[in-house]
């Protein structure tokens, strides 16, 4: 059935009749009158936006006269064939009037069209925003529920506690030019809540500040639908469990993503270098209440290394030397309990100098200068090699100072979350669907398990066209970006008596290596 409009011209004649007095008109009738009257007089039926009828119909002079005001677009059905619908239907209405128009300008003008003309600070304000306004810039939840009941709850709860606690859990549905459609579950209680939003100015700025078609496509490229990941509330305006709560949401720092359906490109960009050379070194350390190292102190002990083609997408070659520290003292039983390195595998081995000598030998035969170097975090080139070279004065060659990092270069490939996010090497791979192989703080499984993330990420269309550049005067120590995660025991630490020994973090309620629990009567420092 076609939709019909009213003008104000068809309206005012009416509205003038003497025969017609509201005094006359039930409440209903009165209430949408009044919406009649304001939706005509600002010139909202006229926007070539989609529109829905009421329900009820106002009786005038014994007249059926259908209301017809403007809904926002859902997308609890197809998205894509309601917008080609607009699209047609303004093409033929234009025509009709004067000349036929082009379909390209029509959708720019649709999907150009902003949800409203605030930027982010106003968005903090609510008192000053219209009350229909704040229903198109926050999600509705309606009272009387167990999904308001419990989103209220958490609220409180993550007001207390950090956002890490990991209650929600968003499933992408769709993108619009408002933001993100996904469907909102809480995993505690087993609730879902489906049409709700995560607004572009509620992600980071680099999302923000592209445009809305880009916006669509490179979030529908990198989280397409049926991704999962954690938000975070990031404010609720009314609390009261008795009436209606309008929620803001947000990423959170500590995700958990998990990626569905990634589409790869025709066209796989090329890298700045043919090869990577994917490291991760393994160095002495210890967690004890007097530790025998420091972090200052540590010495490297593996120097792995595993080859990338990105011509052919494959790994050509791998290696690993192990590296004779200075004081076998620092190979403590928590870095044999890490690592698996033990001090009988380290005798006899060359020391540092001469397994850099034989590794820059290497390169220079096989590839030139045709090569860069991954590492996974700033810890292997800025912080353990720099300082170790420095205090055994020893020279590193120019790879060694410009360097990708796999971290960054994840989050240049999901930008949509906040800088705080520093996702660790099995959360990537998971992330993909990919499982970690082979064992942990291994320093040649672990560079596998960072050349099979890099491929996967160069096969889905990142380019690694940006290093990193350690800067001269670069102190690691003054850098904020780099977590130290210390030596010495903290308050309340524990010992696993039996069989590790070792001493655990505070808040680890089993032990690190053995996965033994807790019990009353552990030693505490």
């Amino acid at each position: 059935m076609a939709e019909s409009t009213l003008s104000l011209e068809t309206i005012a004649p009416i509205m003038r009749s003497s025969n017609h007095s509201p005094k006359i008109l039930s409440p209903r009738e009165r209430k949408l009158r009044k919406e009649q009257t304001y939706w005509t007089q600002t010139s909202i039926l006229k926007a070539e936006i989609p529109c829905r009828r009421l329900p009820k119909n106002i009786i005038i002079k014994e007249k059926t006269m259908p209301i017809v005001i403007p809904d926002k677009v859902q997308i609890h059905d197809n998205f894509t064939a309601k917008i080609k619908a607009i699209e047609a239907r303004a093409i033929e209405a234009r025509a009709i009037e004067t000349k036929p128009v082009e379909a390209k300008s029509v959708e720019a003008k649709i999907i150009d069209r902003p949800c409203w003309d605030l930027n982010r600070s106003s968005l903090c304000n609510y008192d000053q925003i219209p009350p229909s306004k704040l229903m198109e810039m926050l999600n509705k939840i309606p009272p009387h529920n167990e999904f308001h009941a419990a989103i209220l709850n958490i609220y409180n709860y993550q007001q207390i506690n950090s956002d890490r606690s990991n209650l929600l859990t968003a499933i992408v549905a769709e993108y619009d030019e408002y933001g993100m459609i996904i469907t909102l579950a809480i995993d505690t209680r087993k609730l879902v809540y489906s049409y709700l939003r995560i607004f572009w100015v509620d992600f980071p700025e680099t999302v923000f500040n592209w445009s809305i078609n880009e916006r669509l496509v490179n979030s529908r490229n990198r989280l397409p639908k049926g991704s999962t990941f954690q938000v975070t509330t990031k404010d609720i305006k009314g609390i009261n469990i008795r009436h209606a709560s309008y929620l803001r949401l947000q990423p959170s720092n500590y995700p958990k993503i998990c990626l569905k359906s990634l589409s790869f490109p025709l066209v796989v960009p090329k890298c700045i270098c043919r090869y990577l050379v994917c490291v991760d070194f393994e160095a002495t350390c210890d967690y004890a209440p007097i530790p025998l190292v420091s972090t200052k102190s540590a010495e490297i002990i593996e120097f792995p290394w595993v080859i990338i083609d990105t011509e052919t997408m494959q790994v050509v070659d791998s290696q690993h030397l192990y590296v004779k520290p200075d004081n076998m003292a620092g190979v403590t039983s928590f870095t044999t309990k890490l690592t698996g390195i033990t001090t009988s595998m380290l005798e006899g081995q060359d020391n540092l100098h001469t397994v850099l000598k034989k590794f820059h030998g290497y390169l220079r035969n096989k590839f030139g200068v045709n090569f860069r170097i991954l590492t996974d975090g700033i810890w292997d080139l800025q912080v353990q090699l720099r300082n170790e070279a420095k205090r055994k004065n020893i020279y590193l060659d120019w790879y060694f100072h410009q360097y990708f990092d796999i971290k960054q270069e994840f989050k240049h490939f999901l930008p949509h979350f906040s800088d705080k996010y520093q996702p660790g090497l099995k959360a990537m791979l998971e992330a993909f669907g990919m499982n970690f192989e082979g064992r942990q703080h291994s320093g040649i499984e672990d560079s596998k398990n960072i050349a099979r993330l890099a491929l996967n990420m160069l096969l889905l269309g990142h380019p690694f066209d940006k290093c990193r550049t350690i800067p001269s005067d670069y102190n690691p120590f003054e850098d904020k970006k780099f977590i130290d995660f210390g030596h010495i025991a903290e308050k309340d630490s524990w010992l696993c008596i039996d069989p590790c020994g070792i001493w655990n973090r505070p808040w680890a309620k089993t032990c690190k290596f053995c996965f033994k629990p807790k019990i009353f009567g552990c030693p505490s420092f």
